[in-house]
């Protein structure tokens, strides 16, 4: 039978443990101003101390000690609990994991604390049972364990997660050792990485590139998503794909203008005289992606658009659903080159489904077959100077082209390694 009781606490005499579930603390200020007009609304709750009599150890609250704290308050109202370790463990989580601003790691923290517990009174306690008493499924209740086992033993991987959201956190995790995987077995000889692909810079590794070799440039820049998220309601809102994106591939159109101004002199040099290029844009971004590319490459209208036959991102009211991309085409003067064939300027083709796709920006390799079919002959040498997840490495490939890649972020660059070096199963 728990016995519970409301008494006055001196807050000298509370023990907060340093293995808590919950390590963040939002609007302190807030709530020590709260605390001051109006006093503590909540009791905390407490469990008397083992061995140490007279002192409390926290089980529920440590917000609200924290805000007393920082209200300048020596005692608070406490509910004294007399449970079972498994018990107050539940309680702390019942305290915590249905507030807003508890993140996941806190959350998979303090589930983990529950199986450890429950696991030294039953060994045949499972996740199931974790699940089945917290009221989760399963697969929530070992992925956020899972994720804060990983960030514990690899405080790395929690930096480069932090202020992701938890599904975007599992696929950083995934492509993370997922690379890692990849750089082993290169090191060790097992595995041979492709010279189709390249680490680095495009602006620096493209001056390696031959004079009059290129037949074609096919690529999709790394441009502002960051504008597209300035439709949405929040930053905890974002798409998990624009989520997953680093800084290099998710420029601002500034940035993103610059790069190309700096980078449309040397596709200039390489490219072949006449031969033709393709260009993924947004449409809003279409007119400076041309400007960039003037005087070097001249635009060929009309613009091409890609069906992608499902909504690129949720409508929220204020816009129409868009379901198609814009494709820049054009070539490098003078105008020579024919098309293989004649074709609408529409073409549809579905997109790479989320789960599937290796990269937040993927293009379907049946895209950019039909876009390297219409402007290169057999052997011909397609350029991507933004290769991602290498899908246009992979189209070249499956139509007897040769092509070269840049990729300028390793844990990018060695996924797709192991994507060329293995084959590709979604084309």
């Amino acid at each position: 039978m728990t016995q519970q009781n409301t008494f006055t606490l001196e807050l000298k005499d509370l023990i907060v443990t340093p293995d808590r579930g919950r390590k963040n603390f939002p609007r302190m200020i807030e709530m020590a101003d709260s605390i001051r007009k109006f006093g503590l609304i909540h009791p905390i709750v407490v469990a008397p101390a083992p061995d140490q009599p007279g002192k409390y150890i926290l089980v529920a609250g440590e917000r609200r000690y924290r805000g007393m704290v920082l209200a300048g308050c020596a005692e608070a109202q406490a509910s004294l609990r007399k449970d079972s370790q498994e018990m107050l463990a539940e309680i702390e989580l019942e305290e915590n994991v249905c507030r807003a601003d508890i993140s996941y790691d806190e959350e998979g923290n303090i589930l983990a604390k529950i199986m450890s517990r429950k696991k030294k009174v039953d060994p045949k306690w499972s996740v199931a049972d974790t699940a089945e008493m917290t009221g989760r499924s399963v697969g929530d209740v070992s992925g956020k364990i899972k994720v804060h086992r990983k960030f514990k033993e690899r405080p790395d991987l929690k930096e480069k997660c932090e202020g992701k959201p938890y599904t975007a956190a599992i696929r950083i995790i995934e492509q993370t050792e997922e690379a890692e995987k990849v750089q082993r077995l290169a090191d060790q000889g097992q595995l041979q990485l492709t010279t189709e692909l390249l680490l680095g810079n495009c602006a620096e590794l493209i001056k390696n590139v031959a004079t009059d070799s290129i037949d074609l440039l096919l690529t999709d820049p790394p441009y502002g998503v960051a504008k597209v998220e300035d439709l949405r309601t929040g930053g905890s809102d974002k798409l998990v794909g624009h989520q997953v994106m680093n800084e290099t591939h998710n420029l601002t159109l500034e940035a993103v203008s610059e790069l190309l101004t700096n980078l449309a002199p040397q596709l200039h040099r390489v490219m072949k005289d006449g031969a033709h290029f393709y260009m993924f844009c947004g449409f809003q971004y279409a007119g400076a992606f041309v400007s960039c590319l003037e005087p070097w490459l001249e635009f060929q209208p009309p613009m091409l658009i890609w069906n992608r036959g499902r909504p690129s991102s949720p409508g929220y009211g204020y816009n129409y659903l868009s379901c198609c991309e814009a494709i820049i085409y054009g070539h490098k003067p003078p105008r020579g080159r024919r098309l293989t064939e004649q074709m609408y300027c529409i073409i549809e083709c579905q997109d790479v489904p989320k789960s599937l796709r290796a990269y937040p920006t993927e293009k379907p390799v049946p895209l950019l077959k039909t876009l390297i079919k219409q402007s290169t002959m057999s052997n011909g040498l397609v350029l991507d100077p933004f290769a991602g997840s290498g899908s246009t490495l992979i189209a070249a490939k499956e139509l007897g082209r040769r092509a070269i890649g840049f990729e300028i972020d390793n844990t990018a660059y060695l996924c797709t390694q192991k994507r060329l070096t293995e084959g590709d199963d979604k084309s």
